[in-house]
């Protein structure tokens, strides 16, 4: 989904090694990849957002993958994960199955297609968490914030969806529209089934002392050292338990924030 207008600009094909077989356009597999992405439903890909790779605008980059806005002849505008050329990761399939499993709960984006090397999804247009921080100081929009990653946090550990990337979700969470109320988990790269995830506590703990983020979360939430202490014992709590138990516990923590 997209909130605003923008201008987008095609890369050329003879330019798209760049990106679909980063960082080794030069690889003779990469015309594979290329043919892929088209067999795919790929029409084009853009030139747009804040990361760049040479002379093009992508939206992200980490270790495993790149992602791009494209253009899908069924879906339209969509967000293209690519696996790099150099990633650690042998397959993007258990990320797209976690997506799968995730989406029909609102906290993740659709998933159109997938295969080893991409998942082609719907595209969140927003802001990041990191992002959000850096713009938003009222305590209002914060505590709106916090909660909405708990429950969606809390909905992944419902469904057995361990994240460790969570702890930091600077970049892996988009606020849709930059609405603190609808966050989107866009990268399970790190995700694994777990009996006990603990996807709460990794929140609890980022809102509680993520870096210089995390002490003005604590401070625009007004959380002295006794709600501190309590919120600490909760998570403690709440990752020993087991899923049938930590509704309790996860409510505290609600009311705690919310307070």
């Amino acid at each position: 989904m997209q909130c605003q207008s923008y201008e987008f600009i095609e890369i050329p094909v003879d330019a798209y090694p760049t990106i679909v077989c980063y960082p080794y356009r030069g690889q003779p597999s990469c015309m594979h990849r290329i043919d892929s992405i088209m067999e795919m439903g790929i029409e084009r890909i853009y030139s747009f957002g804040k990361t760049r790779i040479g002379r093009y605008s992508i939206v992200g980059k980490g270790h495993a993958s790149v992602v791009v806005l494209a253009r899908h002849r069924m879906y339209g505008a969509v967000g293209l994960k690519i696996r790099r050329m150099d990633s650690k990761r042998t397959s993007l399939l258990d990320e797209a199955r976690f997506l799968d499993v995730a989406y029909p709960h609102g906290y993740t984006p659709r998933v159109y297609l997938y295969t080893d090397d991409f998942i082609v999804r719907s595209y969140i247009d927003g802001l990041t968490v990191e992002e959000f921080l850096n713009r938003v100081r009222d305590k209002s929009s914060i505590a709106i914030l916090v909660k909405n990653l708990l429950l969606a946090a809390h909905k992944l550990d419902q469904l057995s969806i361990d994240v460790t990337e969570l702890s930091r979700p600077y970049r892996q969470v988009v606020l849709l529209c930059g609405d603190p109320s609808k966050p989107f988990i866009i990268d399970l790269e790190s995700g694994r089934y777990h009996l006990e995830p603990c996807n709460v506590t990794r929140i609890i703990n980022f809102a509680l002392f993520g870096g210089a983020q995390g002490a003005g979360i604590r401070e625009l939430l007004g959380l002295n050292k006794d709600r501190v202490e309590q919120l600490v014992k909760l998570a403690r709590l709440y990752r020993d338990l087991n899923h049938s138990l930590r509704e309790e516990v996860f409510n505290k923590v609600l009311t705690l924030i919310d307070t």
